[in-house]
């Protein structure tokens, strides 16, 4: 019998002794008091953010005034109701490492209680003043990129959803391997290197700290430097026809697209259509209009001869 249930009440006993005779004696009778027990007292120690994810502490401090503390039990709820044991523990200091993803992706109420008992047998428990939210989804990330090649300075605008988690915290990204930036501080990135391999690296993160995984966009081209065009008029008078040669150069750019020309003023020609331009030694001067586009649409400053 449990003495816990009859505190602040006296017990009264007599000792009663018999011999191999079959004589018996009995003692006086004596009376005791049964001093109460208290209850243990349990503490949840550990704080919680608004969300959290992954393994969860639960740290609890436990202390009888009488006897010891046998068992704590880790308990969780989705409803403060209805509750699930997570584990336990018997020696201080108390603590379990509560593995969340193997029991819940996405809950946005989620309740913690400790029960402590000791060697009389008697419980008290604690319960987390507020629930918290438990997100063990990772949010996701796009981009609006097109693959296209560009002849000025462009944005690429960065979106991220979190589906019914704990809502995204930051989006973050690094262009070409510079320095992390996010999109709420520093704005959508910004492709302004003219180069045909920059590269932008993007995340997104969530109000629980679940980082997706990193998406890279590479060879994302920027030309925005005009092609250059030489001719190999040598300036001196000519009694038959002739041709001029145009030669057009882009560097490192996107490339050559068009090599076009005017002779006189007239229509518009092309190299690779219409051939390298041929004067006519008839009618005296002749005017050479000529210019080029690269593949990105830059084009260059016409020129005459």
């Amino acid at each position: 019998e449990n003495w816990a249930d009859h505190a602040d009440e006296n017990l009264y006993y007599q000792v009663k002794a018999y011999d191999v005779a079959g004589n018996e004696a009995i003692s006086t009778e004596r009376s005791v008091s049964i001093k109460e027990v208290p209850a243990p007292v349990v503490e949840i120690t550990s704080t919680y953010n608004e969300w959290e994810s992954g393994t969860v502490t639960i740290d609890v401090t436990a202390t009888t005034e009488e006897g010891t503390i046998q068992d704590v039990l880790f308990q969780y709820s989705l409803d403060n109701e209805t509750w699930y044991d997570i584990g336990h523990d018997t020696e201080s200091p108390y603590s379990v490492d509560w593995d969340t993803t193997a029991l819940i992706t996405v809950d946005d109420s989620v309740w913690v209680k400790v029960t402590a008992t000791n060697d009389s047998g008697l419980t008290s428990e604690d319960t987390v003043e507020e629930s918290f939210g438990v997100d063990n989804v990772k949010p996701t990330s796009s981009d609006d990129y097109d693959g296209e090649l560009r002849k000025e300075d462009f944005v690429i605008t960065l979106t991220a959803d979190d589906g019914s988690g704990s809502g995204i915290a930051s989006i973050n990204y690094k262009i070409n391997d510079g320095e992390t930036r996010s999109v709420a501080v520093d704005g959508q990135p910004k492709i302004d290197t003219e180069r045909a391999d920059n590269k932008l690296e993007y995340w997104s993160v969530d109000n629980a700290g679940n980082e997706e995984e990193h998406h890279t966009l590479s060879s994302i081209k920027i030309d925005d430097t005009a092609p250059t065009t030489s001719d190999d008029y040598d300036g001196n008078w000519h009694n038959a026809d002739f041709a001029i040669t145009l030669t057009a150069d882009d560097g490192a750019g996107s490339g050559i697209a068009s090599v076009n020309y005017k002779i006189d003023g007239g229509d518009t020609m092309s190299v690779s259509a219409n051939g390298q331009p041929i004067i006519s030694a008839q009618g005296g001067k002749s005017t050479l209009e000529y210019w080029s586009v690269d593949n990105a649409g830059n084009e260059e400053t016409h020129k005459t001869v």
